[in-house]
């Protein structure tokens, strides 16, 4: 709102909190089970603020750059970054099998290239209205977990679920 010089409505600042709601009573029961620690916690809100705040950023800068170009000059920068503490924190040997390499895949082609692209080319029309999709990572983030992982959905993720549903829609 202040930095894009926007002004967000009502229904999407209601739409927000419904969706934020509906994760946090999705997340609920995991985070009372949970083994996170809290650096592992601090590291992600850091994580995700950082990627607003960089959204934000490149929605405000109007990039001359393509968004194949903004995504590999960030892929690469973020990889040189990240090589030396990954190397630091690794406390286990690294296994080259069939699952080392179908995580590389969708990690690199799906998450690096794809969905950044997607998101790039969804900021250049609206960062805010971009912004609403993330709400449905977790969404998402569940669904897989219950094909791939075979974990069961919990009543707690439907009504999140929904909620997020609604609050997308109240945003529109």
């Amino acid at each position: 709102m202040i930095f894009l010089n926007r002004k967000v409505s009502r229904f999407e600042i209601i739409g927000f909190l419904t969706c934020f709601f509906g994760l946090l009573i999705a997340t609920y029961p995991v985070l009372q089970e949970s083994k996170a620690s809290f650096l592992g916690i601090t590291l992600l809100i850091i994580g995700m603020s950082s990627y607003s705040i960089g959204s934000v950023y490149y929605k405000k800068t109007e990039l001359r750059l393509s968004n194949r170009s903004t995504n590999g000059w960030q892929t690469l920068i973020g990889g040189i970054f990240l090589v030396p503490i990954a190397y630091l924190m690794n406390t286990k040997a690294i296994v080259l099998d069939y699952n080392f390499y179908i995580s590389l895949i969708w990690l690199v082609f799906v998450v690096s290239i794809l969905a950044t692209l997607l998101w790039l080319n969804l900021l250049k029309k609206d960062a805010v209205k971009a912004s609403k999709w993330l709400f449905l990572a977790p969404v998402f983030g569940y669904l897989l977990s219950f094909i791939i992982l075979e974990e069961e959905i919990t009543l707690y993720e439907i009504v999140g679920t929904v909620l997020v549903i609604i609050g997308l829609r109240i945003s529109k």
